[in-house]
């Protein structure tokens, strides 16, 4: 007796053969991309993680000076780790990203493995804000489905804060960031 192709044996053909694929997909990431994934989380201990000269700075607003105390990521290293992992900052501290060129409009920053809320300000050569903006934390293990914040601006450096900072100090485009002294290392 010659058995008869059915609907339903095609439907569990193809469901089984979508289910290898994905196995063998799954299987193929975790064992060429798990290496990157734990290389790009983060350091894994403290010698790996890079050191930050802290320093302070003023935002001279219409209203007053704001004095902050922050960690500097002048160079490749300490721009790349910034605040990721961190489970918070102090009330008037911050980083301060430092460049050696002008970043352009299309650049910025993302969230990844940043667990704190922020506030970051875009500053021109000279100290002057040129754009500020709010970003959200990215709890994701994947990189790229964490949110680019776009300066729109150029920038020679970056600033970021507690979320709510700028508001609440009524810090606003305009306003000048001053490096007045270094603080030591963190």
């Amino acid at each position: 007796m010659r058995r008869q192709h059915s609907f339903l044996d095609a439907r569990r053909a193809t469901r089984s053969h979508r289910l290898r694929v994905a196995c063998t997909f799954l299987a193929l990431t975790l064992s060429t991309g798990a290496g990157f994934a734990v290389n790009f989380i983060a350091p894994t201990s403290a010698a790996d993680t890079p050191a930050f000269e802290s320093a302070d700075i003023e935002i001279r607003t219409g209203d007053g000076v704001i004095s902050v105390t922050v960690e500097i990521a002048a160079t490749a290293d300490q721009r790349m780790k910034g605040l990721m992992g961190r489970t918070g900052l102090a009330r008037n501290a911050g980083m301060l990203f430092m460049y050696p060129a002008t970043q352009p409009p299309q650049s910025g920053f993302w969230m990844y493995h940043t667990r704190i809320p922020l506030d970051i300000a875009f500053i021109q050569p000279g100290g002057r804000i040129a754009s500020i903006q709010t970003m959200a934390p990215c709890f994701s293990i994947l990189p790229s489905a964490c949110r680019p914040y776009l300066a729109g601006v150029n920038y020679s450096s970056a600033l970021e804060v507690n979320r709510g900072f700028f508001a609440r100090h009524d810090i606003k485009v305009g306003d000048r960031v001053i490096r007045v002294g270094k603080s030591g290392m963190h």
